[in-house]
């Protein structure tokens, strides 16, 4: 999505046969309007199981009682994921490109209220760091080289500073982009290789196609993200959720990797 963005990519630099312009526009414009459609099907389901959206998901000390508090059917909590992971960012991309001001309004509204709802900070930052990259594009402010040195470079300048004079912003700050972005989704990622080599994958759960494998026994009472919290943190009121390598592997284990 974020390459989208900075190679500015609009309909009118990709090359397609005349005979077929319509056609792909005409696909560009269903594949918008079904996302949106399904983008707020997801929102209004949100609203009959969850009730509507408060402020509360900006207090980062309460995200993880608004995780916990999240009682979502599997199929709904899959489309959820993929709504604000996935075709919402991407969404914003194509409009920023275009620059179509309304619609990216109405696309972060959109991804706002999932964050409310579900306290998933990533679709917050998201949100932030497609506008300003969008921005520093269309200024041509820098080169997207400079750009990334500028991030690496205020990274090592937080670390410093939390090492040799920290305080709470440097904590806070510390806490949102180094250890929760670097350091623990490393860490989730390994302990979710060594749990599942010893203990029962969990194959379609998390998914869409999850009426087709029941749990794990083993996870009934408790629930495998649990297990996973307690032997890297070594506590049970933890929801060690991870990404790519590390949930995928829990779904398919070795398989995963072929």
């Amino acid at each position: 999505a974020l390459l989208g963005v900075h190679t500015r990519i609009r309909q009118n630099e990709i090359k397609i046969p005349e005979k077929n312009q319509k056609i792909f526009l005409r696909f560009g414009r269903l594949l918008m309007t079904g996302f949106f459609l399904i983008a707020i099907l997801v929102c209004v389901l949100m609203v009959l199981f969850e009730g509507l959206p408060t402020f509360q998901a900006f207090d980062f000390s309460l995200t993880y009682e608004i995780r916990g508090d999240l009682n979502l059917p599997v199929f709904l909590s899959a489309l959820l994921s993929f709504v604000g992971t996935f075709m919402l960012p991407m969404m914003l991309c194509v409009y920023v490109s275009r620059g179509d001001k309304t619609k990216i309004l109405v696309v972060v509204l959109l991804e706002l209220l999932l964050f409310m709802w579900t306290a998933n900070k990533s679709w917050l930052y998201i949100i932030v760091l497609i506008l300003v990259l969008a921005f520093i594009r269309h200024k041509e402010l820098f080169s997207i080289v400079k750009l990334y040195f500028a991030i690496t470079l205020a990274f090592a300048v937080l670390l410093l500073f939390q090492l040799f004079c920290a305080n709470e912003t440097t904590d806070w700050l510390f806490t949102q982009f180094i250890r929760r972005l670097i350091f623990v989704p490393s860490v989730l990622g390994y302990e979710y290789f060594i749990f599942f080599l010893d203990n029962p994958w969990i194959l379609f759960n998390g998914t869409l196609l999850a009426p087709l494998t029941p749990m794990p026994s083993a996870y009934e009472i408790i629930d495998y993200q649990n297990h996973i919290a307690f032997q890297a943190f070594g506590s049970l009121d933890s929801w060690a959720n991870t990404g790519l390598f590390g949930g995928e592997f829990a779904n398919f284990f070795w398989t995963y990797f072929y």
